[in-house]
């Protein structure tokens, strides 16, 4: 699922055995329970936050009791210090995401970092069975109680 004709176009050319759907996290149009499990890569950071309960909302709606969600998302270490506090602290590619991540915009990850991503889950009816951060991405799962 995109928001992007255009994305979405790109996609099925590369996947046309993948059936992809034009729409938007918050509100998917898929009927309650349709889903056993749901992955959510690099998609919530770009989301403004006062649309995440809603989205969070939707996706415990559509998955069924017992379902896990997979979330990947950039992780906040990649903004902490510089290139070269990355690179002696913790390698090259660390510190190419921690140069890259000043260069390409993304308007909300700010505030994406700043939020307590477990507690929003929670508030969205999930319980988060892991947490973390492998920078440069954060992973966490969480399931739909049953």
């Amino acid at each position: 699922m995109d928001p992007s004709p255009y994305m979405l176009k790109h996609a099925a050319t590369e996947h046309a055995e993948i059936r992809f759907v034009q729409g938007s996290a918050e509100s998917t149009g898929f009927p309650d329970g349709r889903f056993d499990a749901i992955a959510v890569c690099f998609v919530l950071h770009e989301i403004p936050i006062r649309y995440l309960a809603r989205c969070l909302t939707e996706l415990h709606r559509i998955l069924v009791p017992g379902g896990r969600i997979a979330i990947c998302e950039p992780s906040s270490a990649q903004f902490e210090g510089g290139f070269w506090r990355q690179l002696c602290r913790h390698g090259l590619r660390h510190a190419y995401f921690n140069l890259l991540a000043r260069f390409v915009y993304e308007p909300f990850v700010r505030a994406w970092h700043r939020i307590d991503v477990r507690a929003r889950l929670g508030e969205a009816g999930f319980e988060v069975l892991g947490d973390e951060q492998d920078p440069p991405v954060r992973f966490v799962l969480a399931r739909k109680p049953a």
